[in-house]
């Protein structure tokens, strides 16, 4: 696992990708999501789905009780979230087979690495896109981006995994 902060300098240079056009933060579509998460779901078919599927995937997150202050807590916070869904998005485009069924399938990672771009309050909503561009071989990249409710992007993760059907 690498994770990759510096300090911020106040360099005029800066521009990043577009955060992508999606449905707002919608509260009646909250779901739970242990640990202290909680998300909004804008996959279709919808994330739990054992549905086939593109692997690319949209979700509103955020930790409620993050603490507003103290950016390392929140850098923190934002790292356990970052490998909840990755993998996921591998096993949807793939027919007959779900993350979900965990009696026929795993998967792992096995190389990790993230991002920050600039501070995170994780208390707010950030939106989180996540794909799998290519799946081969028992193998899978992985990509996500974070975005806030404005759109700055704030961090970025990609994760090599194993994927493997259990025999």
């Amino acid at each position: 696992c690498t994770v990759l902060c510096h300090r911020p300098d106040d360099t005029p240079l800066a521009h990043h990708r577009s955060m992508p056009e999606v449905a707002p933060v919608d509260p009646s579509r909250l779901t739970a999501g242990g640990a202290g998460f909680e998300f909004i779901d804008l996959c279709e078919p919808p994330l739990m789905s054992r549905q086939q599927a593109s692997s690319l995937m949209h979700l509103w997150m955020r930790a409620p009780d993050t603490p507003r202050t103290g950016e390392l807590a929140n850098a923190a916070v934002l790292t356990m979230a970052s490998d909840l869904f990755l993998t996921q998005s591998a096993w949807r485009p793939i027919e007959g087979y779900s993350i979900h069924d965990i009696t026929k399938v795993m998967t792992f990672g096995l190389t990790f690495s993230l991002w920050y771009h600039r501070p995170v309050t994780f208390a707010d909503w950030h939106l989180v896109e996540i794909d799998t561009p290519v799946a081969a071989a028992g193998r899978s990249l992985n990509y996500a981006h974070w975005y806030t409710a404005d759109g700055d992007l704030v961090a970025s993760v990609v994760l090599d995994s194993v994927m493997r059907i259990r025999r």
